[in-house]
């Protein structure tokens, strides 16, 4: 493939993806440590093979997303150390709810969210 050719085709992703996130679309971009993403019915399953994974989730207003973590297929997290808010100071945020394993819930109020999350096991 030819460079040119290369930067237009990225070029459009970046905006597609851009597109989404002015319409305040629903989508998870993972961005470092992340593997597979699945889709799931009220959310996604994200893989994070080390233990430690960052990724962009944005959200509609009014809605809800559960993030299932795991390792691998079949070795979901047992526990995780945290999660933290990339921007946000301190340990909580009030759209992120985590049981303490390796389920979050993320809720989106009046506005629409856009967050950068990184989630770290207890184990790794």
């Amino acid at each position: 493939m030819n460079s040119g050719r290369g930067w237009i085709l990225a070029g459009f992703a970046v905006l597609a993806l851009a597109a989404c996130t002015a319409n305040h679309a629903l989508h998870l971009e993972p961005l470092r440590g992340v593997g597979k993403v699945t889709p799931l019915a009220a959310g996604w399953q994200v893989e994070v093979p080390e233990g430690i994974g960052r990724f962009r989730i944005g959200l509609p207003a009014g809605q809800r997303s559960e993030i299932v973590l795991v390792y691998a297929p079949g070795r979901p997290f047992n526990r995780l150390e945290g999660v933290q808010v990339i921007g946000h100071p301190g340990e909580d945020h009030p759209a992120v709810d985590s049981d303490g394993s390796g389920r979050l819930r993320i809720t989106s109020d009046d506005t629409p969210l856009d967050l950068t999350l990184i989630v770290i096991d207890y184990y790794r």
